[in-house]
This record gives structure tokens, C-alpha cells and sequence, in this order.
């Protein structure tokens, strides 16, 4: 058994911050290279498509980190069903029913099982 605290605390670093950091990378090295007018044209179309593919990159990764955090999660916490409610409301995972909760990357089987724990 875990705190609900600590859960959350793993969803920050596993699920939140790479995703934040695959978005700011992609466009911060657009934002720098680009204007600078140093790259060749090659290397600076490159960089403004990575640019361009940072929103989906992002969400790529959370559509795939979320399912695998609530697989580890929801087991290991007494009330799952609480630990969603905050995970929720801090923004860590998608609200149940949402576009974003159907765009999530995982097996039947792992959907079942999320499913199971969380009472739907």
C-alpha cells in the first residue's frame, strides 16, 4: 500500500514532466535555432517540422504513460477511485469519458483491468 500523495508524486514525474519537457524541448529548439539564421535551410526546416510535432509528440507519450501509471497505481493505493478524482484535478490523467481518456494507448486487457479498479 501507498499514499495517494505518492502516487500522485509519480504521475508528476512519469506521466506530467516528460511529457512538458518532450513539448518545451522540441519548440525551444526551434524558438533558438531558427531565428538565429545559421543553420542551413535543411537543418532549419527540420527544426521548425520538430517544432510542428511537439503538440502531437507530447501527447503521444501521455496517451501511452497515463494507462501504464494507473496499471501501477490504482492496485497499490486503498481508493482508486479517489486517487482519479485528484489526478483529475491536478491535470495528470484525462477526466473518465473524455477524448482524450478514449485517445489512450493500451491493450484491451489493460483497459479491462483500468476499468475494474476504477469501478466502471
Amino acid at each position: 500500500m501507498i499514499l495517494v500523495e505518492d502516487a500522485i508524486q509519480r504521475a508528476r514525474l512519469s506521466v506530467k514532466m516528460p511529457a512538458t519537457l518532450i513539448l518545451l524541448a522540441l519548440v525551444g529548439q526551434a524558438l533558438l535555432l531558427y531565428p538565429s539564421g545559421l543553420l542551413p535551410k535543411p537543418l532549419a526546416m527540420t527544426s521548425l517540422f520538430l517544432a510542428i510535432l511537439a503538440w502531437p509528440l507530447s501527447l503521444a507519450y501521455r496517451a501511452v504513460a497515463a494507462p501504464r501509471w494507473k496499471l501501477w497505481a490504482y492496485p497499490q493505493v486503498g481508493n482508486p477511485a479517489h486517487l482519479r478524482d485528484i489526478a483529475v484535478g491536478m491535470r495528470l490523467i484525462p477526466a473518465a469519458g473524455s477524448a482524450m481518456e478514449k485517445l489512450e494507448i493500451c491493450s484491451p486487457e489493460e483497459r479491462r483491468r483500468i476499468l475494474a479498479y476504477e469501478g466502471r
